[in-house]
């Protein structure tokens, strides 16, 4: 490409692509040839009367003078714009690209599914762009690739050739980036201070956060967001069931809360559900726009030990998230252990008598098989006053390997033992009278699926208050003034706190109608690091509970020929896998232990990627305001292509010597039409 610049009077450099057509000034000759030789030659002109020849000769040699320079001006000037449109003016940018070193970040989460034209994805769409990019820079460029999967290739400079080559192999990633974590990655902090030419090829996703603006003087940002045709789309927000204690033979109800993301309202969706690779039930469905609906089916079968679920339906273009995964698990029976000082039946052993559902028992204080404690999904000390140092110890090490403790304090609790136990300043208070309880907050996630209405109106027990600690506005239930009566507290352990006995002569609570569902919600809590129905892989960490292993054990995740060998802990009865990033994908995995199969886990990706809705112009100009910055983009592909070229030649200006060329040759039109 052969480039000549021209300092103008004008103080403008302007460069042409196509010097050599300069030739062609030469036409100019052309007009002023035929001004010479047409317009001078003489007209004879006859009159009846010579009476005023003078005059008229004067006035119509005047006239015609004027014409003819206009009209030679006219022309002369319709040569010069044809001649300079063909050597390709422009105008160079003072932003023009490095010859030296590129960036290029190309999102491909997967949001980038979504069409931008029909049957143009935007992945499709930024892979032209990269294509693009890299054919405006000279040879011996050097590039870096990096997508959001930060993989190894995207350490190092490239030939434009070889990123071409990459982007033939990318795929969506479930990875999801903030601008502050791809601009740490773009530059170490030996590179933050190199001049580079960085572009920003995204959707810009709002879900995504958008991230904190970005801080930087020195490299230059060529943004390029792709709009979506559409934000329409449906997803499976959660999945969840009406007893969470399921065994077999039991008629489970099984609820799918599906959203619409989109504008529009969703009409005759068809929600099916597979069991085991088989179909067991469908539904049909509208769904408003903006808005989610929850769907109920009634599932009559006998559990297997694991039962691998699929919840499937149709819906274009984005179908990544059109298949969701759970399980549905034979449970066992959850193990409860009473230690008490009075060997009298509490309310305690009388609310866990279903003997299909927990596997009871009541021990005394002095009588206990600590083993019992180690084997438990909840241990509940009732009525005991103090812990010894040999139960201490057996506790301690129950609460650290995630056992869950539930403490109803005798009427004379020595809260010693039991602060150093909790980690907790518990308190004694000598209340005589009973205090009414505050309704429940229906908004506190322990009364999820607990309650059909919500109403203020609820009659709610009195109790006295023997414990107190600090102000828990998280408490599951209060006292009128505030005070926590039942906490859950998750610190050195997790632990369930009661603020007074049980017994009648202290509360009526273990004979309202709430106590049954808070006794049995704390059950399904100690089981459910087990009971969970799916995972995401955006989680990053699962804790699960086996029935048994050992601590020095290596569990391994497989599916089908794929096996994983993730990050893991293992202490007591919990096991605590760190998922390793992309390598894994939605579906099904085994977790193994020396080639036995210990439980099936499902994933799916987080919802949040499925929200289509972007980032608008003001807020993306806002992340780059402290930059310096570009925004490349008109919406059609033709300009932006235009707009990378601009980056190294600048503004073409062979389009406006074409129009000027047009408007001077109508002028000689209208000059012969109009002037006579």
């Amino acid at each position: 490409m052969l480039v000549v610049d021209f300092d103008l009077p004008i103080f403008v450099s302007m460069s042409f692509l196509a010097p050599h057509f300069f030739f062609g000034l030469f036409a100019l000759s052309i007009p002023i040839i035929i001004h010479l030789f047409n317009f001078r030659r003489a007209k004879k002109v006859y009159f009846s009367s010579n009476r005023f020849l003078k005059k008229v000769s004067q006035d119509t040699r005047t006239k015609k003078q004027l014409k003819h320079l206009l009209i030679l001006f006219s022309r002369l000037l319709f040569v010069l714009f044809l001649v300079l449109a063909f050597t390709q003016p422009f105008i160079p940018s003072d932003n023009s690209g490095h010859a030296g070193k590129v960036q290029l970040y190309l999102d491909n989460s997967l949001s980038m599914s979504n069409e931008v034209e029909v049957d143009i994805t935007a992945l499709d769409r930024g892979v032209g762009y990269v294509g693009q990019i890299v054919e405006q820079y000279p040879e011996g460029t050097q590039f870096r690739l990096l997508t959001n999967d930060f993989a190894p290739f995207s350490n190092i400079y490239r030939s434009g050739d070889e990123i071409l080559d990459l982007t033939t192999e990318l795929d969506y990633s479930r990875v999801r980036r903030s601008t502050d974590d791809i601009s740490q990655r773009l530059f170490t902090a030996e590179e933050k201070n190199r001049d580079e030419d960085i572009y920003w090829i995204s959707d810009f996703q709002a879900s995504a956060g958008g991230g904190k603006p970005l801080i930087d003087t020195v490299n230059y940002y060529r943004i390029l967001p792709l709009s979506f045709l559409s934000n329409q789309n449906v997803y499976i927000d959660s999945v969840f069931v009406e007893n969470p204690l399921l065994f077999n033979n039991d008629n489970i109800k099984l609820f799918v809360r599906v959203s619409n993301a989109g504008e529009e309202e969703v009409q005759d969706l068809i929600v099916k559900i597979f069991i085991n690779d088989l179909q067991a039930t469908t539904a049909s469905i509208a769904i408003p726009p903006m808005s989610n609906e929850v769907v109920a089916f009634d599932l009559a079968f006998n559990l297997e030990r694991v039962n691998r679920c699929v919840v499937s339906f149709e819906d274009f273009p984005v179908t990544f998230d059109n298949e969701f995964f759970f399980t549905l698990k034979a449970r066992r029976k959850v193990k409860i252990l009473e230690i008490k000082e009075q060997p009298a039946i509490t309310s305690v052993q009388k609310v866990y008598a279903n003997t299909a559902l927990f596997d009871f028992t009541s021990n005394m204080v002095g009588q206990l098989n600590y083993n019992l404690v180690r084997e438990a999904d909840l241990v509940v000390l009732n009525g005991i006053s103090h812990i010894d140092n040999a139960l201490f110890a057996t506790l301690k090490n129950y609460s650290l390997s995630a056992g869950l403790i539930m403490i109803i304090p005798a009427p004379d609790i020595q809260p010693g033992s039991f602060s150093q136990l909790t980690g907790l300043d518990l308190k004694v208070k000598d209340t005589v009278a009973q205090t009414d309880l505050a309704a429940p907050d229906y908004k506190n996630p322990f009364f999820d699926q607990v309650f059909e209405e919500e109403t203020t109106r609820m009659s709610m027990p009195a109790a006295k208050q023997t414990l107190s600690w600090f102000r828990d506005r998280s408490a599951i239930l209060k006292y009128g003034n505030g005070d926590p009566y039942l906490s859950e507290i998750k610190n050195n352990g997790h632990f369930l706190i009661f603020a007074s006995p049980l017994s009648l002569d202290y509360t009526g609570f273990s004979q309202h109608a709430l106590f049954v569902p808070v006794m049995y919600k704390s059950a399904i809590r100690s089981v459910r690091a087990e009971n969970s129905l799916y995972y995401y892989l955006e989680d990053g960490m699962v804790s699960l509970k086996p029935d048994s292993i050992a601590e020095n054990s290596l569990v391994k995740l497989r599916a089908g020929e794929s096996e994983i060998i993730p990050e893991q802990q293992i202490y007591g009865r919990e096991v605590t896998l760190q998922l390793p990033g992309i390598e894994m994908l939605p579906g099904f995995y085994n977790l193994t232990l020396n080639d036995e199969m210990l439980d099936v886990l499902a994933f799916n990706h987080n919802s949040e990627e499925s929200k289509l809705d972007q980032l608008k112009m003001e807020e993306i100009r806002e992340i780059f305001a402290n930059t310096k910055y570009d925004i490349l983009n008109a919406g059609d592909p033709q300009n932006t292509e235009n707009m990378l070229k601009e980056v190294f030649s600048g503004v073409h200006l062979w389009k406006y010597a074409i129009i000027f060329a047009l408007v001077f040759l109508l002028v000689e039109i209208l000059l012969f039409r109009f002037m006579s």
